[in-house]
């Protein structure tokens, strides 16, 4: 996953996950509180919460599959 920006489509951060499926489309992304993503892996069932550096703050296996993300309220 790498974040551009969308004026000079420069590299902001990247991170690589072990996952990997050429044949599907297995990763869902949401924006979260201040500038951080949830990203889905729905054919692990895991959830990765990433920092608006780029850095993996956690991680979490969902006991059923999570296709999409969204934020209830505020981003604060």
């Amino acid at each position: 996953m790498a974040l551009r920006s969308a004026e000079t489509f420069e590299l902001i951060w990247s991170i690589q996950f072990d996952t990997v499926d050429p044949m599907h489309n297995i990763w869902r992304f949401g924006l979260f509180n201040c500038n951080e993503w949830l990203v889905i892996d729905w054919k692990t069932s895991q959830i990765f919460h990433i920092s608006n550096d780029g850095q993996l703050k956690s991680t979490l296996t969902y006991d059923q599959v999570p296709y999409r993300s969204c934020q209830f309220g505020p981003n604060t």
